[in-house]
C-alpha cells in the first residue's frame, strides 16, 4: 500500500525529477529498472511537472516549484512502484479545481490501466473531478450513510425523501444531505419517515438496503484468494523491494547529494570554525612551545612549566567544547528531516538500518571537513607537537569524538516535539558535559558517587586522549605527563587506546539505539491555530467595528514588468513575466495568473 498524506515534506534541495527517480528506486527492484523509467516519465508528465522537472523541490526557506507542484510532487512520489492500494488524504488541499481535477485524472487513469485501487479523500471537489470516482462513501459521525457507485448515489437518497435541488451539483448535495442543513432537503411525503434522518437512522437505512446487503454477502463469503490457504504471493512476501546494500547505497548517494548542494551551509560551517579556531589560535599563540629550560621538570621551573600546562589544556579543552556547541546548534536541522523519513518509512522505502548508516556515512565528508577546518589552525597556532604520528592521531581522535557526539544528538532529537525542545535539552547537556569534562572541575575533586558519569561522558574521554597525545609525545620529557596525575588523569599513552575502545562501542550503541527509537517513536507535528468564543452579538459587533476604518483608494499602473529567475540546476535564467503591464484599480482585489 501506499498513502499521500496531508503536508508536503521533501527533501528541499532534490530536484522533481530526482525525487521520483528516489522513490522509484526505492519501491522496484533494480530489475524493472527500464519500466521504472517509463513509469516516472508517465508521472511526471500526466501530472504536468514536465515544465519544472529540473526545478528543485524547495520549501519554505530554499526557493524551488509552487505550492500546487509541490502538492503533485506528493503525488507522483508515492504513485511509484507496485501499489495495489493506494490512499490519498485530502491531497486536494492547496489546489483550485483545475489542478484537482487533472491529478484525479491523472490517478484514475493510471489506476484504471494499472488495474489498482485508489481510495482519495477530497475537501469540496468540484462536479467534474467527482463524477471522475467508482465509488463514493458517505460518512455520518463515523457511521456509513452510503456505499456505492456515484451515478446510483443521487436514486439512493431520493428513495429516502432527499431531493438534489436543480442548482446544487452532486458532490455538494451528497456532503449536506447528512447534515442538519439536509433537513432543508428533505421531503416527507417522497419518505418512509416524517422528519429528517439522524446518523444512526442513516446507518440502519443503508444496511436495510440492496447496497448494505451486498457488502453483508461479500463479508460472509469466502475470499475467492485465500492467502492462509494458498499462501502469500510472491511479489508481496517481502516488506522491501531491494537488498540492504542496495538500500544502503541509494540513502548514500541522496545525502551526500543534498550535502553538496547545500553550499551556504557547507561554506557557514567551514568559516565559523576556521574564524573559532583562529581566536582561540590567537589567545593561546604559541602557549605550548617548550621553553628552553623545559627538559628538567621540576619544582624550579614549576612557574613557567605551569604556564605551558594551562596553556594545552585550555587549547584542547576549547577544540572538545567547540565540536560539543557545533553539534548542538546543528541538532535542531534532523527535526526537517524526520518527517521525511516517517513518509519513507512508512511506504517501505528502504530499512531504517540502511537510512541511518547511509546517512552517517554520506555525513563523513562534513565531519572531516569541520575537523580539518578547526583543528589545522589551532594546531599550529598554539604550537603542538609538530611530529606526524602525533598530528593524525590529534585527527583522528577528533573525529571520532565529533561521530560519537553527532549520533548521541540524533538519538534525543527523535523525542523533542520542537527546535526550542532540542536547544533546550542540548544546552543542558553542554552545562553537564562541560562540566564532568576534567576542565572546570579536576577529576580528582569530583566525589566518588559521580565518576560514574565522568567515564560515561565522551567529552571526558576526548579530552584526556587529546592531553596524552601532546603529553607523551617526544616532544617531551617522559616525566611530563605525570603532572596529569595532579588533577586526577591517567597519565599513561595506553589510555589514549582505551578511548577509542569507549568510543566505537559508544558509537555504535548509539546507532542501534537511533535505528529503534526511529522504529518505535513517532512525533507528529503540532499543528497551531488561533481560536476565539464569542458569547453574544455585541462582542460580534465590536469585532467588526474595529476594522471599518477608511482609506484612500489608490491606482496602481505598472509598463514591461520583466522577472526573471535563475533556475535550480545549472546557470540558466527562467522568465516568468516578459513585458508585462497594466493597472490595479483602487478598491479591488486582482490576481495575476
Amino acid at each position: 500500500m501506499s498513502f499521500v498524506g496531508q503536508l508536503d515534506v521533501h527533501a528541499p534541495y532534490l530536484t522533481v525529477k530526482e525525487t521520483f527517480e528516489f522513490a522509484s528506486a526505492c519501491r522496484n527492484d533494480i530489475s524493472q529498472i527500464q519500466t521504472n523509467k517509463t513509469l516516472e516519465s508517465l508521472t511526471i508528465e500526466g501530472l504536468g511537472l514536465k515544465i519544472c522537472e529540473d526545478t528543485f523541490v524547495g520549501n519554505t526557506n530554499i526557493r524551488g516549484v509552487s505550492g500546487g507542484q509541490r502538492r503533485r510532487v506528493s503525488v507522483g512520489e508515492m504513485m511509484q512502484g507496485n501499489n495495489p492500494v493506494a490512499c490519498c488524504d485530502e491531497m486536494s488541499t492547496g489546489l483550485d479545481a483545475a489542478v484537482t481535477h487533472d491529478i484525479v485524472k491523472s490517478i484514475v487513469d493510471y489506476s484504471r490501466a494499472a488495474k489498482t485501487t485508489r481510495v482519495i479523500s477530497l475537501l469540496q471537489p468540484g462536479p467534474e473531478t467527482f463524477a471522475l470516482f467508482d465509488e463514493v462513501v458517505v460518512l455520518c459521525e463515523g457511521m456509513i450513510a452510503y456505499s456505492g457507485p456515484v451515478e446510483e448515489a443521487v436514486d439512493y437518497f431520493a428513495s429516502l425523501g432527499y431531493e438534489l435541488p436543480p442548482t446544487v451539483d452532486v458532490a455538494d448535495f451528497l456532503q449536506t444531505v447528512t447534515t442538519a442543513e439536509g433537513a432543508l432537503l428533505f421531503e416527507p411525503k417522497n419518505s418512509p419517515r416524517d422528519e429528517h434522518y439522524s446518523a444512526t437512522q442513516f446507518a440502519e437505512a443503508f444496511m436495510e438496503s440492496k447496497y448494505g446487503s451486498l457488502i453483508e454477502q461479500q463479508l460472509q463469503a469466502p475470499p475467492t484468494n485465500n492467502w492462509k490457504e494458498l499462501g502469500v504471493p510472491k511479489q508481496y512476501k517481502n516488506q522491501f523491494s531491494n537488498s540492504w546494500v542496495r538500500s544502503f547505497k541509494l540513502n548514500f548517494n541522496r545525502h551526500l547529494l543534498l550535502w553538496w548542494r547545500d553550499k551556504g551551509f557547507i561554506i557557514g560551517k567551514t568559516a565559523e570554525n576556521i574564524g573559532m579556531s583562529a581566536t582561540t589560535g590567537g589567545i593561546l599563540f604559541q602557549q605550548a612551545r617548550i621553553p628552553s629550560f623545559a627538559s628538567i621538570w621540576d619544582s624550579k621551573n614549576a612557574e613557567a612549566l605551569q604556564l605551558l600546562q594551562d596553556g594545552i589544556n585550555s587549547a584542547l579543552f576549547m577544540t572538545c567544547l567547540h565540536i560539543l556547541l557545533g553539534t548542538t546548534t546543528s541538532a535542531p536541522q534532523d527535526l526537517d528531516e524526520r518527517p521525511i523519513h516517517y513518509k519513507h518509512g512508512d511506504a517501505s522505502f528502504y530499512q531504517t538500518s540502511a537510512y541511518v548508516l547511509g546517512k552517517l556515512a554520506a555525513s563523513l565528508p562534513q565531519r572531516i571537513l569541520e575537523t580539518v577546518s578547526f583543528s589545522i589552525p589551532l594546531y599550529f597556532l598554539v604550537g603542538l607537537d609538530s611530529a606526524p604520528s602525533s598530528f593524525f592521531l590529534f585527527l583522528t581522535i577528533v573525529l571520532v569524538y565529533t561521530f560519537t557526539l553527532k549520533l548521541l544528538y540524533a538519538i534525543f532529537t527523535q523525542f523533542a516535539p520542537n527546535q526550542q525542545n532540542v536547544l533546550s535539552f542540548g544546552t543542558f547537556l553542554v552545562l553537564l558535559f562541560a562540566l564532568f569534562s576534567g576542565f572546570i572541575v579536576y577529576p580528582n575533586v569530583i566525589p566518588g558517587y559521580y565518576y560514574w558519569f565522568l567515564y560515561a561522558n565522551p567529552v571526558f574521554w576526548a579530552y584526556q586522549a587529546l592531553l596524552l597525545t601532546e603529553l607523551t609525545s617526544s616532544k617531551y620529557s617522559p616525566s611530563a605527563a605525570k603532572f596529569l596525575s595532579a588533577r586526577g588523569f591517567h597519565y599513561t599513552r595506553q589510555w589514549i587506546g582505551y578511548s577509542f575502545a569507549f568510543f566505537i562501542p559508544y558509537a555504535l550503541l548509539c546507532a542501534v539505539l537511533f535505528v529503534f527509537v526511529l522504529k518505535t517513536v513517532r512525533i507528529e507535528p503540532i499543528r497551531s491555530g488561533i481560536s476565539k468564543d464569542i458569547n453574544n452579538e455585541e462582542e460580534k459587533t465590536n469585532e467588526r467595528e474595529e476594522f471599518n476604518f477608511s482609506f484612500t483608494k489608490v491606482d496602481l499602473t505598472f509598463e514591461d514588468i520583466v522577472y526573471k529567475v535563475k533556475a535550480s540546476t545549472g546557470n540558466e535564467m527562467l522568465r516568468l513575466l516578459n513585458g508585462v503591464s497594466g493597472v490595479f484599480q483602487g478598491g479591488r482585489m486582482c490576481a495575476l495568473m
